[in-house]
């Protein structure tokens, strides 16, 4: 109870952080809180108070009405479920990533004159808890129902999602077929977190990409720029691929993934999306927004003045959102000190409150006389009531004498408990 209480205030700073994977899923929202709990339980360790346990976070969450018993995706006992998922149109690469990741073709990738190889959802397990997924593109005409229904399908699997937007280039320049996919799928899901590949690309995009003018403005900039207007959410996660001449054109190659490359999927953060939060994707939709977007791409092209203001604009709200994010992180780093300095301050009043009670009763025994030094292997015995309590210690553990305290108290290592404290009449040799 008394830790209960001191963890109410803890939990309140890491449920927001907690909340960008998903508040009410039990098994992300305990990592998340018990990996920032990591400095507090050190804290309480050097103070010699009882430590923080995830038996105890999780009773505090469940009490604060903050998880549900819905584990989705999630075996009973075990974690949650991993998607890779890549979506783009055909021809883009996605089927030869997937199966760079595989490490073994799984997924078929070929040219197809006129029409993408996929029509429906692909899925290969890697393993229990890595699933990767191939969907069709929005952009074949005669799929497209098909396609939209499999990205549908893709997107409700419930678990934990890296997603990949594979974008094509023509002549160095962004198809409007990939920016108006890449919006209807942010717009059909809760997406917090995303990846872009732009791939295949030559060496000259490659150049012009890198390239840095004169107003430090870069052509990754104009680039981005120009594809995430209009979207609701962007990502500075964006890895360019050169192309590799010896796989062009190849049908169902293996191809040997750098190792950049797939540091940068499985570095992405991801969410964990559920069915019930995803709306179904309106193929319907498709073409009327590639039209506006082909618009919207040839305007920017010829309207240098419009490119530069849409730059300017992009770079001073990342500016902002960067500046906040310190700001956050400065916040939480604050209140997380203070949370520090008070459970030291309770763990410091428990101790002078435990050596006062000591000063007032007398032991009724010590250790020399019970024989027990320390290295010893003792249990405590199942007739008594630990003064201290039993925390999660029980009859049958056996654990090693580690400390004998001045005033006669023993402090036990259990494989339950470490630095269990309990006084020589409560433990048996």
């Amino acid at each position: 109870d008394e830790q209960e209480v001191l963890l109410e205030p803890v939990i309140d700073l890491f449920i927001e952080r907690a909340e960008k994977f998903d508040e009410q899923h039990p098994k992300v929202l305990m990592q998340e809180t018990k990996a920032g709990l990591h400095e507090i339980d050190a804290t309480m360790r050097s103070c010699g108070a009882s430590l923080l346990t995830g038996s105890v976070v999780k009773k505090v969450l469940r009490n604060r009405h903050k998880v549900s018993g819905n584990t989705g995706s999630q075996n009973a006992n075990g974690p949650l479920v991993q998607y890779i998922l890549m979506v783009g149109n055909p021809g883009a690469g996605k089927s030869t990533i997937l199966n760079s990741l595989a490490k073994k073709v799984v997924f078929k990738s070929a040219i197809s004159m006129g029409s993408g190889l996929t029509s429906t959802l692909d899925k290969h397990r890697v393993h229990d808890t890595l699933v990767l997924l191939d969907t069709p593109g929005l952009d074949d005409e005669h799929k497209r129902k098909q396609a939209a229904e499999a990205i549908t399908e893709a997107l409700k699997q419930s678990g934990h999602y890296r997603i990949c937007f594979v974008l094509q280039t023509h002549q160095g320049r962004l198809v409007p077929a990939d920016k108006a996919t890449m919006n209807i799928v942010l717009d059909a899901a809760p997406i917090t977190d995303f990846g872009i590949i732009i791939n295949q690309v030559s060496k000259g995009f490659i150049k012009e990409y890198s390239a840095v003018d004169a107003l430090g403005v870069s052509g990754k900039d104009r680039l981005l720029t120009v594809l995430f207007e209009g979207c609701r959410l962007r990502t500075d996660a964006v890895f360019v691929n050169p192309r590799d001449d010896d796989i062009d054109g190849e049908s169902d190659v293996l191809w040997t993934l750098p190792e950049e490359f797939e540091h940068f999927i499985y570095g992405l953060s991801g969410m964990i999306l559920r069915p019930q939060a995803v709306k179904d994707i309106r193929a319907e939709d498709f073409a009327a927004l590639k039209t506006t977007h082909e618009i919207i791409l040839d305007e920017r092209r010829q309207d240098k003045k419009k490119m530069e203001e849409a730059v300017a604009r992009t770079m001073r709200e990342t500016a902002e959102r960067i500046e906040e994010e310190a700001r956050k992180r400065e916040e939480i780093q604050q209140r997380m000190q203070e949370l520090l300095e008070q459970m030291k301050k309770a763990a410091d009043e428990k101790n002078e409150a435990k050596e006062t009670m000591n000063k007032l009763i007398k032991p009724s025994s010590t250790s020399a006389e019970h024989n027990i030094v320390r290295g010893m292997r003792v249990q405590v015995k199942p007739e008594v009531t630990p003064r201290y309590g039993w925390a999660s210690v029980t009859p049958s553990s056996v654990g090693t004498v580690a400390l004998i305290d001045p005033d006669g108290d023993i402090r036990v290592d259990f494989p339950e408990h470490s630095s269990w404290c309990g006084h020589p009449d409560e433990l048996m040799v």
